[in-house]
Order: C-alpha cells, then sequence, then structure tokens
C-alpha cells in the first residue's frame, strides 16, 4: 500500500570529521586552508607490532592518531635495549619537530595494536609557496 515509503537501500553514512582537523596545530587555519591541506593527508592502518617511524630516518610526516595506540622508544647503541620514551593514542600528535625540519627521528614508533593514523606530507606542504596551503605552513610555525 505506501510502497512510496519504503526504501530499496539506505543512504551511506556521513563520513566521520577527520581527526587530523581538530588538532591544536590546525586551530587557526581557515576552511579554505584546511582543504588545501586534505590532499596532503594519508590515512595509514598499522598492526600490533608495527613500525610507523624508526630512530634515525629522515622526519617527512607529521602524524595524528585517530585511532589505537603507540609506543615511542629509543634504543641503547651500546646495550642493545629498549627504553619507553611515551605512549601515544587517539586524538595525539606526534613527529612536530618535522614542521621545522626534516632533521633525523629522535624515537621509534611501534603500534601497540590496531591503529589507524593520518599522515601530513610536510615536504609538499612546505613546497606550497603561494595559496591557502603556503598560508597554512606558515600559521602552523
Amino acid at each position: 500500500m505506501f510502497d512510496f515509503l519504503r526504501r530499496d537501500s539506505e543512504p551511506p553514512p556521513p563520513e566521520p570529521v577527520k581527526t587530523w582537523r581538530h588538532a591544536t596545530l590546525f586551530d587557526g587555519l581557515t576552511d579554505a586552508e584546511q582543504q588545501a591541506v586534505e590532499p596532503l593527508v594519508a590515512t595509514r592502518s598499522l598492526a600490533t607490532g608495527e613500525l610507523l617511524a624508526e630512530d634515525g630516518s629522515r622526519a617527512t610526516e607529521l602524524y595524528f592518531v585517530e585511532s589505537g595506540a603507540l609506543e615511542l622508544f629509543k634504543r641503547d647503541a651500546a646495550t642493545d635495549e629498549q627504553h619507553h620514551i611515551d605512549s601515544v593514542d587517539d586524538g595525539d600528535v606526534l613527529g612536530e619537530l618535522a614542521l621545522f625540519d626534516e632533521r633525523p627521528r629522535i624515537a621509534t614508533v611501534k603500534a601497540t595494536k590496531p591503529t589507524t593514523v593520518y599522515a601530513l606530507k610536510l615536504a609538499e606542504l612546505r613546497a606550497a609557496e603561494t595559496g591557502p596551503a603556503a598560508t597554512a605552513y606558515h600559521k602552523m610555525l
């Protein structure tokens, strides 16, 4: 009888707002600047035990933890022991020193459970000479 009320399929759920947009680092960015940064952000999924970054590797990305947990540790070259430095989880940012230059990472970062992060490609952001992406980079500094 009321066939016009029946749906053949449900609409897709709305896309969740991405955590990286809520990081303090982006507080001063306009919508246009955030949109200019968006193509430079890639989603990475890590399995438990998988490395996100290694101590001494070149810092080329800034990370925003969407979900999961990561452990930061440093290996003692003399004893080969791992020393826990910190732990991060949902909503945390790491690798912010990479904003300034591409010095080597100061710690190894490993997932302690399945983790999703957003990785901002900093070299591409730095390369933006004009427009909203360039403005965004300078505001983030």
